[in-house]
């Protein structure tokens, strides 16, 4: 077992260890499929839920000025920039794109690196992930990796609408950028498995 996988043990929950190990593992598949350096992809696999489980209290210091904008954000989206602000100093880990996918792994980013988009992808589509849908975007992500977030982006978009919650800047634009990335064959396969 890795130093990172130790780490996480100590840190989370046997359930939320779990969910990260299957994030791991669909990570490394799809950075297999789609030429992504598969070791960062493990990597920021394995940081991305590391600070899941701390409270506010906890948090709020490992936040940095340039973070003030998650202040506004739903605290379930904190952990992300505490954990990217961590790497270094606690991780040993100087990688600015393993950095901003970790940062940026729960509500998404314009620009998102292919590894970006695997752990937002693995993220939501991992093994033990069970709701509608699912199985359909486990299917999208072996047809085309920016299908895939294009789905996953417009389905958490709409789980926001229906519940009266503000969607974030960050979010839409990733929805533009996966859009004008996909083929209009590609949207045509979307909406006949949808």
């Amino acid at each position: 077992m890795n130093s990172l996988a130790l780490r996480l043990q100590e840190l989370v929950s046997e359930q939320r260890y779990q969910h990260v190990v299957g994030v791991v593992q669909t990570s490394i598949a799809l950075a297999h499929r789609y030429g992504v350096d598969e070791q960062k992809a493990e990597t920021a696999a394995w940081l991305h839920d590391m600070y899941r489980e701390k409270s506010k209290e906890q948090l709020l210091p490992l936040l940095r000025e340039q973070d003030a904008d998650f202040l506004r954000k739903p605290f379930s989206t904190w952990h992300g920039p505490a954990c990217a602000n961590q790497m270094q100093s606690i991780f040993g880990i100087h990688d600015a794109e393993i950095e901003h996918a970790v940062r940026y792994h729960t509500i998404g980013h314009p620009d998102f690196t292919r590894l970006g988009d695997i752990l937002y992808v693995a993220d939501a589509i991992e093994p033990s992930r069970n709701f509608d849908k699912v199985d359909i975007l486990r299917h999208i992500a072996t047809i085309d990796l920016t299908l895939a977030v294009l789905a996953i982006v417009k389905d958490t978009m709409v789980h926001l609408l229906h519940r009266h919650r503000e969607i974030d800047a960050n979010t839409l634009a990733l929805y533009h950028r996966t859009l004008q990335g996909v083929s209009p064959e590609l949207l045509g396969h979307l909406d006949a498995l949808r």
